[in-house]
């Protein structure tokens, strides 16, 4: 079986795109394909757990996404050159025989594959606008780079044919595995829930809200729950603000991303209101778990609705929160036959969201390719091989010296608080001889003034004895 090798955007099982990476490289490894990963950032414990238990190999190399900032900076561009050549010496020491880069951000693989004439294949789950608006240029390598670009969406490799129509486009769809999820099975009033994390205007938990609020002047025992990690604290404030000064009750924000699920019971009602999603993987989720669904328009929904997961019923207009008050009444009003129908789509989507079904399409371009179609940058392989070496000694020398520099850094910083210890002594020293010379200044006063009242006194003397009639007293011995 072929050796494949994954670049992640970051790494861990905390984003959308390594979840659903993380869900392909299992599947490989069970079909018997030898996997390795190169993250970007150091694994926790749980997933080093997960790549020992699915046989993952795992490289940590330093490397940034491609932001124009980045791609100004000094520091960024050795780190991604670095990066660059290590990842040839990694294609070539593994034998390595298809690469695939996760999400549009990072070209670092790309460039590697061709130095090595390994087929390379670009997972893209990123609609090139809004925060992801700087891909939208690179297509032209991309497309280039590319056997074969594979979006996260039949709406997304739409999207991306109109940027890079020369490259062949496919899709699969992101998996999300629900067999250990166990949600609530108890009969409380239904709730409105959101497992997504509040982080700005792309979740826009905002208008969350604001459909809430409306809709409690109908249903005022109506709860809403949001469950999903608070990583935006300035949104999250403002959000509080905003709860506040529309008197809106029976809000809870459970800022707990790892029980997340298990905080939804099956009478709940799940509402989605993220302006910007590519496949939606809590809306897939919350679809296999038979959980009543309300959501806002956007590429996901334009998916799942094609696919048959959604009814019109099911959505609103991104921004129309009288629209999605109209459609969660319905809802409450009709509970049960909203809930026999989320059980029905339920038996769908489990069937044809396998992960053996959407991975057809990866599966299809790992065989399908065996050369880079830009094969002839493999020339400078060995050049990019000898770079990393030499990358390698320079680096090891610059933290040679760093080391050394820290070492005599931290012999001046002893020598600094040896110095400062005497400095103190020093100081003590000097003001106790202040107060000695005080005391001896306070001494001579008093002994001058000793003087002159003994000068005084002798003077006193002095005009008795020249006193005649005190002569007369001697004389006689009086006196």
């Amino acid at each position: 079986m072929k050796k494949i090798l994954f670049l992640s955007p970051l790494g861990g099982s905390e984003n959308g795109a390594d979840i659903a990476m993380n869900h392909q490289m299992t599947y490989l490894s069970r079909l018997g394909y030898d996997i390795h990963l190169i993250t970007a950032v150091v694994n926790t414990v749980e997933f080093d757990v997960f790549l020992r238990q699915n046989d993952i190999k795992h490289h940590l190399l330093d490397y940034t996404w491609w932001y124009d900032s980045n791609l100004k900076n000094d520091g960024d561009a050795v780190r991604n050159t670095k990066a660059i050549t290590s990842i040839v010496s990694i294609l070539t020491k593994e034998k390595i025989d298809t690469a695939i880069t996760n999400t549009a951000n990072i070209p670092q693989l790309a460039i590697a594959a061709a130095l090595c004439n390994v087929p390379h294949l670009w997972l893209v789950h990123e609609f090139p606008e809004g925060e992801f608006a700087y891909t939208q240029e690179k297509y032209d390598f991309i497309g280039s780079f590319s056997n074969e670009i594979l979006a996260a969406s039949d709406v997304l490799a739409e999207n991306i044919t109109k940027l890079s129509s020369k490259t062949p486009i496919s899709y699969f769809n992101p998996f999300t595995d629900v067999s250990t999820v166990t949600i609530g099975e108890n009969n409380s009033p239904t709730r409105l829930v959101s497992v997504n994390t509040v982080n700005g205007e792309r979740k826009n938990t905002q208008e969350l809200i604001e459909i809430y609020g409306r809709l409690q002047k109908q249903f005022p025992k109506l709860e809403l729950v949001v469950t999903g990690a608070i990583v935006n604290e300035e949104y999250y404030e403002k959000l509080k603000e905003y709860i506040s000064n529309h008197h809106i009750q029976n809000v809870t924000f459970l800022n707990d991303y790892e029980s997340n699920w298990r905080n939804v019971n099956t009478m709940d009602i799940f509402v989605n209101t993220s302006a910007m999603e590519t496949f939606g993987l809590t809306m897939i989720e919350c679809l296999k778990l038979g959980i009543v669904t309300v959501v806002a328009n956007n590429y996901a929904t334009e998916s799942m609705e094609k696919l048959g997961y959604l009814s019109d019923d099911d959505i609103y207009e991104l921004g129309n929160i009288e629209e999605a008050v109209a459609k969660i009444s319905a809802k409450l009003n009709d509970f049960a036959k909203a809930k026999q129908w989320a059980l029905t789509l339920q038996k769908k989507v489990l069937s044809e969201q396998s992960i053996e079904k959407i991975t057809k399409n990866l599966l299809s371009a790992i065989e399908k390719y065996d050369s880079n179609p830009r094969r002839e940058l493999r020339y400078f392989r060995q050049q990019a091989i000898a770079t990393s070496n030499e990358l390698d000694v320079r680096m090891q020398l610059i933290e040679s010296n760093r080391f050394t520099l820290e070492e005599r850094l931290a012999i001046i910083n002893e020598q600094s608080g040896v110095l400062e210890e005497r400095l103190a002594l020093i100081e003590g020293k000097d003001k106790l001889l202040e107060e000695r010379l005080t005391l001896i200044v306070e001494k001579d006063n008093l002994l001058t003034e000793r003087l002159a009242m003994i000068e005084a006194q002798q003077e006193k003397l002095t005009k008795i004895e020249r006193n005649k009639w005190y002569k007369i007293g001697r004389k006689l011995g009086i006196l």
